[in-house]
């Protein structure tokens, strides 16, 4: 009786593996992706008064791999011959950040010196994750001033 039940069970299973149909359609990233867009950014002023209840926006058009997927999009930062990743993580087509902590980064990875204007520029880059393609923004320029 239980090689009964065990020919029968192995009947089905292979019943089942060949009734199915491969119907998968096989899933490819563009071979010509688009980079991300990003948009002008307003010039950063950075004073004692609004250090601590200021924010600055840096909004962008999305990248397009050609697939319904999520992008992971990283700020940076230049200025003069520093380049420094700023901000990371980032999903969406937006990143909002506090004055405070946007302060900090300029000064500490930029080198930004209080007090004097500078010209700063900022890129994006994109991936769908460790290991794929990334690509590149546009750069913008904006002028900043910290005290």
């Amino acid at each position: 009786m239980k090689t009964l039940r065990l020919i029968l069970a192995s009947l089905v299973a292979v019943l089942a593996f060949a009734s199915c149909e491969k119907n998968l359609e096989e899933l490819r990233f563009s071979d010509n992706p688009t980079a991300p867009v990003l948009n002008q950014a307003g010039d950063i002023n950075i004073t004692a008064e609004n250090e601590k209840s200021g924010t600055y926006t840096l909004t962008w058009k999305a990248a397009d791999f050609g697939l319904p997927t999520e992008i992971v999009y990283t700020v940076v930062g230049k200025n003069g011959g520093k380049t420094a990743t700023l901000f990371e993580n980032i999903r969406g087509t937006s990143h909002v950040v506090k004055n405070d902590e946007l302060k900090t980064k300029l000064v500490s990875s930029l080198g930004v010196k209080a007090g004097e204007s500078t010209t700063l520029s900022f890129s994006l880059t994109a991936t769908t994750g460790s290991g794929y393609t990334v690509l590149t923004s546009n750069e913008v320029s904006v002028k900043a001033l910290v005290e």
